[in-house]
């Protein structure tokens, strides 16, 4: 169990140390309980069943609403601002802005970084607070948030020295690069 851990938390075993343990383990038989137990440690076992030991006053969320229980978001935000960015309305807004820029960074015209839609001079926050935007279908109704003078295209270095990029994110995200 130990050893098993230890290899999870970025631990690597010699060779040596591999075939000690292979030699350890060789020819022990498992008792039925034990089958029976690691069946059960398997995800695929409880697919589909109720498990009795997380039902009821046993669950540790039970009886917890709002802020109490573990799954609660304070931000609802965030999640609307992914609805809309996986929306295809967004998907044809960014789409256009693409085109209109010829699928180049209209600061650098670099086009073999990966390329990014940045709402310019309002960010997508800043609309979605300034219209108190709570829902997709207000989003679509905002005429503001699907204006083409308010995007252009930037790619992912550009992206990260505006202005309007998120503070926390920058020089976090990977570097994109197409060729």
């Amino acid at each position: 169990m130990v050893a098993t851990r230890m290899a999870r938390d970025g631990y690597k075993h010699t060779e040596e140390t591999k075939v000690k343990c292979g030699l350890v383990n060789k020819g022990k038989k498992l008792t039925e309980e034990h089958k029976r137990k690691i069946a059960q440690n398997n995800v695929r076992y409880w697919l589909g069943k109720k498990r009795p030991h997380m039902a009821g006053e046993k669950n540790w969320n039970y009886g917890k609403f709002g802020s109490d229980h573990t799954r609660y978001i304070e931000n609802k935000l965030s999640s609307i601002r992914k609805a809309i960015r996986n929306s295809r309305k967004y998907h044809e807004y960014k789409r256009k802005i693409l085109e209109r820029d010829n699928f180049r960074c209209v600061l650098c015209g670099n086009s073999n970084f990966y390329l990014e839609l940045d709402h310019y001079p309002t960010g997508f926050s800043e609309l979605l607070k300034k219209y108190l935007i709570k829902s997709q279908d207000e989003a679509y109704s905002c005429e503001e948030l699907w204006e083409e003078t308010n995007g252009r295209t930037l790619c992912q270095p550009c992206h990260e020295k505006t202005d309007n990029f998120p503070k926390q994110l920058r020089g976090t995200r990977n570097k994109i690069l197409y060729r």
